[in-house]
């Protein structure tokens, strides 16, 4: 089990696999989370990856940063890149229409994470998740 403080990271080069290694990292990272914290954990660093890779203008190949923080009460995320930022949580779009087939990434990480943010420079966004008892 990882120490109740701890830090994992990762860069993963932007283009479509990006967000299954970032999946296939959580997964086999042994972060010392309960399943259904580690099921949100891995459901919102994959939305935000997709994110950055669909909307943040990178090259394929690019640098994504993954940074992966847990302590005794939180998991902190931090995904940092050269791109453009997300919009900042006040500033999100409604969820998108009924039967659309994307653009519900950051209206889930809004609904799950406890608090998220965004950042400039480097670009990226940031979010946290509170550990369930006995996880």
């Amino acid at each position: 089990m990882t120490a109740p403080s701890a830090t994992v990271s990762r860069v993963l080069p932007a283009g479509p696999e990006a967000a299954a290694q970032a999946r296939h990292h959580l997964r086999h990272t042994d972060l010392g989370l309960d399943a259904p914290t580690l099921t949100d954990l891995t459901l919102l660093v994959s939305e935000a990856v997709t994110n950055a890779v669909r909307h943040a203008g990178l090259d394929p190949g690019d640098p994504i940063d993954l940074s992966v923080r847990v302590t005794a009460e939180r998991v902190h995320v931090r995904i940092a890149h050269r791109g453009d930022p997300p919009p900042a949580p006040g500033e999100m779009n409604k969820p998108p229409e009924r039967g659309a087939a994307g653009g519900w990434g950051l209206v889930i990480i809004d609904r799950i994470a406890e608090r998220w943010g965004v950042e400039e420079r480097p670009a990226g966004m940031w979010f946290e998740l509170r550990r369930r008892a006995g996880g």
